[in-house]
């Protein structure tokens, strides 16, 4: 037999390959980027796709494959790196490597490094995002640069009824009553739109949790 003495991940029938990948060690890394870049079928390739480590490598795939299913594999792994390794300059690489908004919003929202995150933020134009990295992300430097870029008011009003991070509640708060009315009755319909906001989008508690935050805010600059 021809075939005997191949490796799996060479044998005809593709489900085979597939599983020969899932077999390889993750040092195996030349072998894996040889099929993701070179087997006939796209299935086989995504799986050693999953398999890489090396954000260069990740990168060339997301840009050059024909198949938009091993594109998007590679863009998941380059996040993925992004998001999770401890080393910066890998994890730049693989941010290098993105440029969709939502990645970017992920990135910024849950790099392991505030250094990735903060790159991540730079790179974000939509309001709606840079409003929830200001929310949402794990590190307070990256929350405050964040919601120094959020310049939308309805934006602004939802960082201040949804955010768990009362800082930034405040600071958006603050930021919303500076552009009201100077008097106390438009200081109170900011507040008001903000009671109704938490109540409306997330129930009793984070309402509780709004109107607490609007009244002291009131308190401050009444």
């Amino acid at each position: 037999d021809r075939f005997r003495g191949q490796p799996e991940w060479q044998h005809v029938d593709p489900s085979v390959r597939v599983s020969a990948v899932d077999d390889l060690d993750d040092d195996a890394q030349g072998v894996l980027l040889a099929i993701a870049t070179e087997d006939a079928d796209a299935g086989v390739r995504a799986a050693a796709v999953g398999r890489l480590t090396d954000p260069a490598a990740l990168a060339r795939i997301a840009d050059t494959d024909a198949d938009s299913g091993v594109q998007a594999e590679a863009l998941t792994a380059l996040r993925d790196i992004a998001v999770g390794e401890t080393d910066r300059a890998v994890a730049e690489a693989a941010l290098s490597g993105l440029s969709a908004t939502k990645d970017l919003g992920e990135v910024a929202r849950g790099a392991t490094l505030a250094a990735v995150g903060l790159a991540a933020l730079e790179r974000v134009d939509a309001q709606k995002t840079i409003s929830a990295v200001s929310r949402r992300s794990v590190h307070p430097s990256v929350r405050h640069a964040a919601l120094g870029r959020v310049t939308d008011s309805d934006e602004l009003l939802a960082v201040a009824t949804k955010s768990d991070h009362r800082d930034i509640a405040l600071a958006a708060f603050d930021r919303l009553l500076a552009g009201a009315p100077a008097d106390r009755e438009g200081l109170k319909t900011v507040a008001a739109r903000a009671r109704g906001e938490a109540s409306c989008q997330t129930g009793q508690s984070r309402a509780g949790g709004a109107r607490r935050r609007a009244d002291a805010a009131i308190s401050r600059r009444a």
